[in-house]
């Protein structure tokens, strides 16, 4: 947020008319604001992004709690692909309905793979694992107070 209020501080968007072709009839009223300044916030969230990619690649073959790691390896690595994409697209396209297209695409994409992602898993053990395999905090609990219970009360381990 600090970005973005520097950001607007140091070059605040302006209204613009462009003309895409000389050749066509056709004026765009658009938000002018200087590449840099578009730049600066969009480089924080990409280095976000690159930091929780290499926290997933690196978390994803732990046991037990880090299961997800892996999904939301490749959840951050798509979203970092269509950022890639999506930057020099955005910027070489003519017309400004082109540019809304093409963040829309961008967005739903990444929307579409956030809620694969996360929610695929959840899916997957409530469909397929049988619930005797599913470890739960009462099984864990249960586990340990009849573990307590056999040492009792006066023995000594």
């Amino acid at each position: 947020m600090v970005l973005v209020l520097a950001s607007e501080i140091c070059s605040a968007a302006t209204s613009s008319l462009r003309m895409p072709s000389i050749y066509t009839k056709y004026v765009e009223l658009y938000c002018y604001k200087s590449t840099i300044w578009f730049l600066i916030p969009l480089s924080y969230n990409i280095f976000i992004m690159i930091l929780c990619a290499w926290i997933g690649f690196f978390t994803r073959k732990l046991p037990d709690n880090f299961n997800e790691s892996w999904f939301i390896f490749i959840l951050v690595a798509t979203t970092l692909f269509s950022w890639v994409v999506f930057i020099p697209a955005y910027f070489t396209v003519a017309t400004a309905y082109l540019q809304a297209a093409i963040l829309g695409f961008a967005l739903i994409l990444i929307s579409l793979v956030t809620l694969l992602c996360q929610y695929l898993p959840v899916f997957y053990a409530l469909a397929f694992v049988p619930p005797e395999n599913v470890i739960t905090a009462q099984t864990v609990c249960t586990a340990v107070v009849s573990s307590v219970n056999a040492i009792g009360p006066g023995s000594e381990s």
